[in-house]
């Protein structure tokens, strides 16, 4: 249980498991910052698939405000990856677009990892 990350080709991959407080949940993504193999300016994968029930608006609320909040030394565009027992993206988008314009940011939510990862690293991701 917890949040463990990897540097990827080009990506910060957070991996959630479990259920975390909120402030484990702070303690494991700010973690990734005072590793010595992190960059500024890394995209963002989100990887919620493990962990248990379904996140309510106040939940992904606080989470793009959180990754809007360092922004400054993280990438611009964040990819939350749900499993597909979770409602539809939509219900979350209608969450986080408004995130992602406060944030100058861009969230966007995926099922599947490849489509995620092509997202986060197109040449166009660099908006």
């Amino acid at each position: 249980m917890g949040i463990t990350y990897t540097f990827e080709q080009g990506f910060l991959w957070y991996r959630m498991s479990g259920h975390q407080n909120v402030e484990e949940t702070r303690a494991g993504f700010e973690a990734a910052f005072q590793d010595p193999a992190f960059r500024p300016g890394l995209p963002v994968l989100i990887d919620a698939r493990d962990t248990p029930g379904r996140r309510s608006a106040s939940d992904l609320a606080s989470l793009a405000a959180f990754f809007g909040a360092h922004r400054h030394v993280l990438g611009r565009r964040f990819a939350l990856l749900i499993s597909e027992k979770n409602p539809s993206p939509g219900k979350y988008s209608r969450v986080l677009v408004p995130q992602s314009d406060r944030y100058k940011v861009r969230f966007f939510v995926f099922y599947e990892p490849e489509a995620a990862i092509e997202w986060l690293t197109s040449p166009e991701a660099t908006d």
